[in-house]
């Protein structure tokens, strides 16, 4: 979790550089910041209203957290977790639904993510009116998955925090180098160093 406003500010020029960088046309497509638009967060709320706890409790990332305080034996499984983690996935599913999103192009293992805005969607137009698109996901047939830098083989996932295990788009040609090197040599790896 990050507290330094310093650091969110430059962080959201530094987004934008990097999708400019991957070749994101400013002419096509619109850059923005979700703390600019009241109306997510609003959105958010009503939405929060109709979640059922339950419902957020089976959330991916809630579920590791409590896991990992769990490994940790510590005395209570909701140890650093804040409601901004807990609420996250209702905030998504805002951001989602608040633009009448069809598609949502999402990988495989995210689909749970979208599930919950389809909920929402269906609770919200059941509540008060027809609104929402339920919105479908959108699942790329290239099965591309990004790897880990540590494990053989093994898609990265979100709890691989360490930062030798991924390479950054703005990670200096010297430092990209440096952690292809340290690699595990999966068959991915091999071909990236020959």
């Amino acid at each position: 979790k990050n507290t330094d406003s310093d650091l969110t500010h430059s962080s959201s020029y530094e987004i934008a550089a990097c999708w400019l960088a991957c070749g994101l046309d400013p002419k096509k497509v619109i850059f923005y910041r979700q703390s600019d638009i009241p109306h997510i967060f609003e959105l958010a709320w009503i939405l929060g209203c109709l979640t059922s706890k339950g419902l957020l409790n089976r959330a991916h990332a809630y579920k590791a957290a409590i896991s990992d305080n769990q490994e940790k034996r510590a005395k209570d499984i909701d140890k650093g977790i804040t409601m901004g983690l807990y609420n996250y996935p209702i905030l998504m599913a805002a951001d989602i639904l608040i633009y009448l999103a069809t598609h949502v192009p999402v990988g495989e293992d995210q689909k749970q993510h979208l599930e919950l805005s389809r909920d929402l969607a269906q609770r919200f137009n059941h509540n008060y009116s027809d609104t929402f698109p339920i919105p479908e996901p959108f699942i790329p047939k290239s099965g591309a998955r990004i790897m880990s830098l540590q494990e053989p083989d093994k898609k990265m996932s979100k709890s691989d925090e360490n930062e030798n295990n991924y390479i950054a788009l703005l990670d200096s040609p010297d430092v990209i180098m440096r952690k292809i090197k340290r690699a595990v040599k999966g068959k991915w790896a091999r071909k990236l160093v020959s």
